[in-house]
């Protein structure tokens, strides 16, 4: 595929779905910088491509280069402002970044855009994030009612009860802190 992908773009060096297809391939064969390369080289011709901006920032993620990656997000939201997920994806960069403060505000944007347009699952993981947030910051309780709103979306997932014990040990409320390790242990 990467070979026809290549004669794609040297026979019309302006066709971004091949430059984009090539870039995902590079980034399937975890070679980054190619990857960064060909999705920078389609974005220079067809500077509005939503998903471009959007896989480019997750290349530079995965590099861990997250303040491309927050710059990505922030061109995104030049051409589509509200964009929930180039929210959550500074959240998860900033996140990363240990910059918990500029974590909680971005998750919280996307959490309202995704409710906004209906999308109760991803507004849950954006809520996981800023509730992890909020625990980073000491702001236990604040975390520890954002992991109960999302009870619906993560009660079967064991991550989700070792944070709630983690918000309960930090409260020194021990008791319950134990009661969620152990069910985090119990599925998993």
């Amino acid at each position: 595929a990467k070979g026809y992908f290549l004669k794609s773009n040297q026979e019309d060096p302006k066709f971004v779905d091949a430059m984009d297809y090539l870039a995902e391939t590079y980034r399937d064969l975890s070679m980054l910088d190619s990857t960064i390369f060909y999705y920078e080289k389609s974005l220079k011709i067809y500077p509005r491509n939503l998903i471009t901006h959007q896989n480019l920032a997750a290349a530079y993620q995965l590099k861990s280069e997250y303040n491309a990656a927050i710059l990505q997000y922030k061109n995104l939201l030049l051409y589509y402002p509200g964009y929930p997920e180039a929210y959550h994806g500074m959240a998860l960069s900033y996140f990363n970044m240990g910059k918990f403060e500029e974590a909680k505000l971005h998750s919280e944007n996307a959490m309202r855009s995704y409710l906004s347009g209906g999308r109760n699952e991803n507004a849950a993981d954006a809520r996981m994030l800023a509730a992890k947030c909020y625990l980073e910051l000491d702001d236990n309780k604040m975390a520890l009612k954002y992991f109960n709103v999302n009870k619906k979306y993560f009660k079967e997932k064991p991550i989700f009860h070792y944070y709630k014990g983690l918000a309960y040990l930090k409260m020194d409320k021990g008791r319950e802190a134990k009661s969620a390790f152990a069910k985090a242990t119990e599925l998993g």
